[in-house]
């Protein structure tokens, strides 16, 4: 009878450490999602300061403005990157 028994023992402490191990990992080391911040939709009037916003496009037509002139190479010269090979032939 004590080795009729020893199978059902070794299997329900192997079906007891499966549940635990998979407890274990549900509770403990699943990786934690969290959900992203929600703004309150009351907050939004922050935008409103923006709808009479206007530029002055004057500023384009001042003779300041037409004075400006553009030092150097255009469109840039880039160069040659990083350093030369030594090894090469």
């Amino acid at each position: 009878m004590a080795s009729r028994t020893n199978p059902f023992i070794s299997l329900a402490i192997i079906l007891l450490g499966a549940v635990f191990g998979l407890f274990y990992y549900l509770q403990f080391l699943k990786p934690f999602i969290t959900q992203p911040n929600q703004v309150p939709v009351q907050n939004s009037g922050d935008f409103l300061k923006f709808k009479s916003f206007s530029l002055d496009y004057d500023l384009f037509s001042k003779a300041s403005f037409k004075n400006l002139r553009m030092f150097g190479e255009a469109p840039v010269n880039p160069g040659t990157p990083g350093k030369n090979n030594p090894f090469t032939p």
